[in-house]
């Protein structure tokens, strides 16, 4: 009985935290942004910097993403020091060798160049 109830507590606190994180926006605001981020899928990276944890980010980010897209350069913006989103350009999309990016990635921060 203490595991099933340990168990509902550990998958009941993430929906709560997220339904938290998310409530500034209004209902239709959040379907929208949730079709935004079927249409962007593929198209950005969020990258782990030195951490295997898992990103917690918000809706929001494909407001970013849209916004900060440019025509020919890659773009990173910095959620925090471990946290960044990588926005491919509307060039390589395009390209007709594209591939899809996987949407998390761990990295360390001896790889990153210096943008």
């Amino acid at each position: 009985m203490i595991n099933k109830a340990y168990l509902f507590l550990l998958f009941l606190v993430p929906l709560l935290n997220n339904s938290y994180g998310q409530s500034n926006l209004s209902e239709s605001q959040v379907e929208e942004l949730i079709e935004l981020g079927s249409v962007l899928e593929g198209t950005y990276q969020i990258q782990m910097i030195d951490t295997r944890a898992l990103p917690a980010v918000e809706l929001s980010i494909y407001s970013i993403i849209q916004e900060q897209r440019s025509s020919k350069n890659v773009v990173y913006h910095y959620l925090n020091s471990n946290t960044r989103i990588m926005i491919l350009s509307f060039q390589a999309i395009e390209s007709p060798d594209f591939i899809s990016l996987d949407r998390i990635a761990y990295i360390s921060s001896k790889n990153i160049e210096h943008e």
